[in-house]
């Protein structure tokens, strides 16, 4: 079975989820500037909304990185490949439905701020099962 180090594995889900992370960001404050967010509230309520749903996983991440990085060991781990690929299908999906948010007020009958609180409803328990894809990774040797 094919594998891949634990290393490169860590490294490639950060880049996915940092590009996710700032392209969402990035497309909120484009929504914010263009329809002309005047009151603070409505930055706070999309900006507010999009922080919790990437920033803890990005936190995660970046300090199990940052705490090899000052691992002296230097053995390689491997993962199966099917896990990793497993992990990287679900933090994809995971990133592709928090920005989809956006995309479903088009659809459905409510506005932006009603949109994002309808899909906490599903966000939070995805967020749960990409926190425990990703600590198989993050959190063993």
């Amino acid at each position: 079975m094919k594998t891949i180090s634990l290393e490169r594995s860590r490294w490639r889900l950060l880049w996915i989820w940092l590009v996710g992370s700032v392209l969402i960001f990035g497309y909120t404050i484009t929504i914010g500037v263009t329809r002309g967010f005047n009151d603070p509230s409505d930055w706070s309520s999309t900006v507010g909304w999009v922080f919790p749903h990437l920033l803890p996983t990005l936190s995660l991440i970046l300090s199990v990185v940052g705490a090899n990085a000052l691992n002296p060991r230097s053995e390689e781990v491997s993962v199966k490949m099917v896990y990793h690929r497993l992990v990287m299908v679900i933090v994809v999906a995971y990133l592709f439905l928090v920005f989809a948010t956006y995309l479903l007020e088009g659809i459905i009958p409510f506005d932006l701020v009603q949109t994002m609180g309808i899909a906490n409803f599903w966000l939070g328990p995805l967020q749960g099962v990409v926190s425990a894809a990703l600590s198989v990774l993050f959190f063993s040797d």
